[in-house]
């Protein structure tokens, strides 16, 4: 499913008059089956990018589009729109409003009143894939771990396969294989079954690594989209959107300067670079 927006300003309204506008006249499309990336220092409009997109807060003005149809705040266009896609929230418990961890999960296909024997097989795999403990049903979503929320969270969404897929600075607070787990399962989605997901994320790694492209905000109502390792690897566009290099970005910079290798290389993870010094394998 493509998103397409068209002269797009979005932000909060202060009073009846008075808007603070942190998206400002914006154009451009995020492509059906890719992985999109918004990125940016804290405040600059992430978190409000992606809820407008979503339709969690209303659009100040401009188009926003699924696959040619717009969508506006009506009955039939939202609910063409709720039944093809699906957002995780940063904070968990903004989205949790049941009383146990199986009817968070299960929501959209009981709303959708879908055959108790399908739901409770959709159930078991989703918690398989995500390495869910099945004692954790019966708890209530508000009362386990922030790590264990975010994978109930994500259940909560994938479990009825929409066509996009938003998520707000997903993996925070996720330990190392708990956040590898994640992505592995994102990184499946969007490959086997064609999901479009628009991420953010100020993890710039992951970015480099998993996105097909990338918006970059400031809080200037500047953007820029583009390749991730184009514009993270280059230093005029991160100092210009005040963000750090990563360091495989380091890496790569002084083995450039050593003569070892050229930073045009497609290395995009320290993986990447092990292969291409030790195996010489092309990356």
């Amino acid at each position: 499913m493509q998103v397409s927006i068209r002269n797009l300003y979005a932000g909060y309204s202060l009073s009846k008059k008075e808007k603070n506008i942190v998206i400002e006249d914006l154009t451009t499309t995020f492509e059906s089956s890719k992985w999109h990336f918004i990125t940016g220092i804290s405040g600059c409009g992430k978190s409000t990018f992606i809820e407008t997109l979503s339709f969690l807060i209303p659009k100040i003005s401009g188009d926003i589009l699924f696959d040619d149809v717009l969508i506006e705040n009506n009955k039939k266009s939202l609910k063409y729109f709720r039944d093809n896609s699906a957002i995780m929230l940063q904070y968990t418990d903004r989205q949790f409003f049941n009383n146990t961890v199986e009817e968070e999960i299960v929501f959209n296909l009981n709303r959708n009143n879908e055959d108790k024997t399908i739901i409770k097989k959709k159930l078991f795999e989703v918690l398989e894939l995500l390495n869910i403990d099945k004692k954790l049903l019966l708890k209530s979503p508000f009362e386990i771990s922030g790590g264990e929320k975010r994978m109930i969270a994500l259940a909560s969404v994938i479990i009825s396969s929409p066509k996009i897929l938003f998520l707000d600075e997903p993996t925070v607070g996720l330990d190392f294989e708990s956040k590898n787990r994640f992505m592995n399962v994102l990184y499946s989605l969007n490959k086997d079954y064609h999901t479009t997901i628009i991420q953010s994320s100020h993890i710039l790694e992951d970015i480099v690594e998993y996105g097909d492209s990338v918006f970059i905000l400031n809080s200037n109502k500047e953007f820029i989209k583009g390749c991730p390792r184009e514009l993270l690897f280059s230093s005029s566009i991160l100092d210009k959107f005040n963000l750090q290099r990563t360091d495989i970005h380091y890496y790569i910079e002084e083995l450039e300067n050593l003569g070892v290798i050229n930073i045009n290389s497609n290395i995009k993870t320290k993986k990447d670079l092990v292969s291409k010094l030790f195996y010489n394998k092309e990356c």
